[in-house]
């Protein structure tokens, strides 16, 4: 029988049925994958505590050889190049975090405010920068000279711009913005 010859009440039933199958299914998928997850949830917290317990132990493992090494006892010479290895670490661990503290402590220093350029009188002439003259077109102007700037061995300490303090290392100025 087709679609068209059923009761209007059978096709709503037929397609009601239908609609409940779909949300079961689709509610049953969602609660698999919602268990799924928290087992996997579980299964890597369990994992991540066995991994700190084993860090913890070769953290123990680590530091009785390095009492042993420290006492004198004879070890295997790949073991002796290890703990050499790790001492090393550890002298820059201590430098790392000595310079961790000297850069916390730094201040930042206030730029001093702008110099305002002197404001000639009007009825002054004004005079223009010196340089060579170039005609261009029949025109003559003067050509500045190009300032040259400091080679990236020598650090200026203060803008060549604004003259304001640069920081050691400064790529930019940061009162004005003038690339070094």
């Amino acid at each position: 029988m087709n679609d068209q010859n059923r009761d209007p009440m059978e096709q709503v039933g037929s397609a009601l049925t239908g609609i409940g199958y779909q949300l079961r299914k689709g509610l049953d998928r969602v609660s698999f994958e919602a268990d799924r997850r928290m087992r996997v949830s579980r299964v890597k917290v369990e994992v991540g505590r066995l991994q700190k317990q084993a860090a913890n132990l070769m953290d123990a493992i680590s530091e009785r050889v390095l009492e042993l090494e420290a006492d004198g006892a004879e070890m295997e010479p790949s073991i002796k190049g290890l703990v050499g290895e790790v001492r090393a670490l550890r002298r820059q661990l201590a430098d790392k975090a000595t310079e961790v503290e000297a850069i916390n402590s730094e201040q930042w220093v206030e730029p001093p405010p702008p110099v305002a350029p002197a404001i000639s009188a009007p009825d002054q002439p004004r005079s223009l920068p010196a340089g060579k003259p170039e005609v261009i077109e029949g025109l003559s102007r003067p050509v500045q000279e190009k300032a040259e700037k400091p080679r990236k061995s020598e650090q200026p300490t203060t803008c060549p711009n604004c003259n304001g303090p640069l920081r050691p290392m400064s790529v930019f100025c940061p009162n004005c913005g003038y690339k070094l």
